[in-house]
């Protein structure tokens, strides 16, 4: 996924080509720049030139404001966190969404037992209808029905826009550190 976002968000979004405004990034070079004064931070013209060694000073600079908050800053901490939960989710995804549909599998074996004129309800479709309402407790159905959103989290939500999203959270969060001093 990095190879595809371009780096880690905390590297991009210090890019002159960035998302961000360049003003809210030019104060986020000024804040790092006059804290560590033996990182030469790069132009747009310098970062043009040689892309990997702009990204080599903004990784040291962000590691070292890592360390720096690492201890104030509850709400890095807590979008840290939850990019973890994601990142973990979406390795998870295939697992989670088998698990998923053999659990649908297993929902509907339950329902079908519970039928039990299966030649007939099948020729007719409003005994099958009415076989289905008698088959199974409420707690199946409810079952079937959560595992159905299970597959349907697991292929929408979780995938790799939403681990980014996550990603670019905390890289806000921990840049956002730099307005407080």
């Amino acid at each position: 996924m990095l190879d595809e976002w371009g780096g880690w968000p905390t590297t991009y979004l210090l890019r002159h080509t960035s998302r961000l405004d360049e003003h809210t990034r030019r104060r986020y070079h000024q804040y790092l720049a006059a804290r560590l004064p033996d990182l030469q931070f790069p132009s747009h013209a310098d970062e043009k030139k040689n892309q990997v060694a702009a990204d080599a000073i903004y990784a040291s600079a962000i590691k070292w404001l890592k360390e720096k908050v690492r201890k104030t800053a509850p709400l890095v901490d807590k979008e840290n966190a939850q990019y973890g939960f994601r990142r973990n989710m979406r390795g998870m995804r295939t697992m989670g969404l088998w698990g998923a549909l053999i659990a649908i599998v297993a929902s509907l074996v339950a329902i079908a037992a519970q039928i039990d004129v299966w030649p007939q309800a099948v020729a007719d479709m409003k005994l099958f209808i009415a076989e289905l309402r008698k088959a199974g407790n409420p707690a199946i159905w409810g079952a079937l029905v959560i595992d159905i959103l299970a597959v349907l989290a697991w292929t929408l939500v979780v995938n790799d826009e939403w681990v980014k999203g996550g990603a670019e959270q905390y890289a806000e969060a921990l840049f956002a550190t730099c307005e407080r001093s």
